[in-house]
């Protein structure tokens, strides 16, 4: 018999510690909810709202496994977003 009593003579230990009740273990184990993503909104200066006051955007709406997303295209600035949309 190995050093636990287990009766499996030469497994390693670690095998025969956590053999039993893996299952269980995953089936208890909970997700812990995430930390909402904050939103921070911060003053454009004057150079760039000039340097930038002819910008083309256009905007589609694209679907990814039936899931919408508002898709947005800003010509100039080299920019692309995705927003999910809700239902």
């Amino acid at each position: 018999e190995g050093p636990t009593g287990s009766g499996y003579v030469g497994a390693p230990i670690s095998t025969r510690i956590h053999e039993h009740d893996l299952a269980g273990i995953r089936g208890k184990t909970t997700r812990d909810k995430p930390e909402p993503v904050v939103t921070e909104y911060v003053a454009v200066p004057k150079e760039i709202i000039d340097l930038n006051k002819y910008v083309d955007d256009t905007a589609n709406v694209m679907f990814a496994n039936g899931v919408p997303f508002l898709v947005t295209a800003s010509q100039g600035l080299n920019l692309t977003t995705a927003e999910y949309l809700k239902k």
